[in-house]
């Protein structure tokens, strides 16, 4: 046990890790903006604090065995690190605990990457500039006329498809629930294809294809419900709001069936705050896939910008809205996310917000307590509205 302990590949990796963690999850506790990978990774925080557990033990053996000065800085920061990450455990299981969730700790330790296949794909509900469109398809498991669970992605409105695993094992989730889960594609921005215009009509067409075909699969079309993350979350929003006023009605020349609950996860409904957004980790990336969203920043384009803002688009018809998000998003700004509250309020919107504490801009990894505590709120908030 002593060679193991005293093994100097062991003892580097003790000491990187040590101060990995004790570092960033004490800038956890800060929004500063750089280093923010330590509050993005607290979405896991079951399985750092056995990470954290493990090197303290390490960490006071190697000490015992080695009293050097170097030694003693890496239990100080074994210990710093473990106490932070017992920290954000209990703030963490403190929102389930007052939201009443039943958290499964064995699922929140398991590895959540794994292959989920839809029972269904489609490959075009529609086309758009020569390139089609598709959605996947989870069957509820009854045979009961089920409602609808409609998920679109995010990744800044110009990455990402409907294949993300994450999305796929939502969709999943829900269809064991006795939902009909549909996960979309939509046309995404690119260098060429600017599409700040285009999506939210395009994700209409997906509803409208839902309302014509739903009942094949088991789904009722008069109880509708989306969900999404992110940018995900910011089209779900405003396409929700312009179906339930007749705004995509007069566009698209149809009925549209009227949306029933929302469930934004991490939201993001300003493009021009997360521009102007400060962290040093993740800045030039998103500022890119704006300039591919808009073809611009908001001093080139002020209203295209505007024209996907939620705080604009938002009124008495927006559909009852639950919202999660982290309070230490580095993507977006507390404050933007606060202002839709605001919006709510004025329209006497039905809403309910479940924030946690410190953590980050990713929340649904799968298995993970705050996912458990997104999936689990959003199966009561759509079935209320059922």
């Amino acid at each position: 046990m002593k060679k193991i302990i005293n093994s100097k590949i062991l003892n580097i990796i003790v000491d990187i890790l040590s101060l990995f963690f004790s570092i960033s999850l004490i800038l956890s506790f800060t929004h500063i903006p750089i280093l923010s990978i330590g509050s993005i990774i607290l979405v896991e925080i079951p399985k750092i604090f056995i990470v954290t557990f493990i090197i303290l033990l390490l960490s006071l053996g190697q000490f015992i065995l080695k009293k050097t000065k170097l030694k003693k800085i890496i239990l100080f920061s074994s210990i710093v690190s473990f106490i932070c990450s017992s920290i954000f455990l209990i703030l963490v299981i403190n929102v389930s605990y007052k939201e009443k969730i039943k958290l499964n700790y064995i699922e929140a330790l398991k590895i959540p990457y794994k292959k989920v296949n839809a029972d269904i794909e489609i490959n075009k509900y529609t086309s758009f500039k020569n390139k089609n469109y598709g959605l996947s398809i989870w069957k509820p498991k009854n045979n009961k006329k089920s409602p609808i669970f409609v998920y679109v992605h995010g990744g800044a409105w110009s990455s990402k498809d409907r294949f993300n695993y994450r999305d796929m094992e939502h969709c999943k989730w829900f269809s064991e629930h006795n939902f009909l889960a549909i996960n979309i594609d939509y046309p995404i921005s690119d260098n060429i294809n600017h599409n700040w215009k285009d999506q939210e009509k395009i994700v209409a067409k997906a509803i409208l294809w839902i309302k014509e075909n739903a009942y094949k699969y088991g789904g009722d079309y008069n109880r509708i419900y989306l969900a999404g993350s992110s940018a995900g979350a910011n089209i779900i929003l405003n396409v929700a709001t312009k179906i339930n006023d007749g705004t995509f009605d007069k566009e698209l020349n149809t009925n549209f069936p009227k949306i029933k609950a929302i469930s934004s996860l991490y939201g993001a409904p300003s493009p021009e705050d997360i521009w102007n957004n400060s962290d040093l980790t993740f800045k030039y990336w998103l500022r890119d896939s704006l300039t591919k969203h808009f073809n611009g920043s908001p001093k080139q384009y002020p209203n295209r910008y505007k024209y996907i803002n939620t705080k604009e688009i938002i009124n008495k018809n927006t559909p009852s809205t639950l919202w999660i998000y982290g309070t230490n998003d580095h993507f977006v700004s507390t404050r933007s996310t606060k202002e839709i509250f605001e919006k709510f309020e004025e329209n006497n919107i039905k809403y309910k917000v479940i924030e946690f504490p410190f953590l980050d801009h990713s929340l649904d990894i799968p298995n993970s307590i705050p996912n458990q505590v997104w999936e689990q709120k959003t199966l009561e908030w759509f079935n209320k509205y059922n």
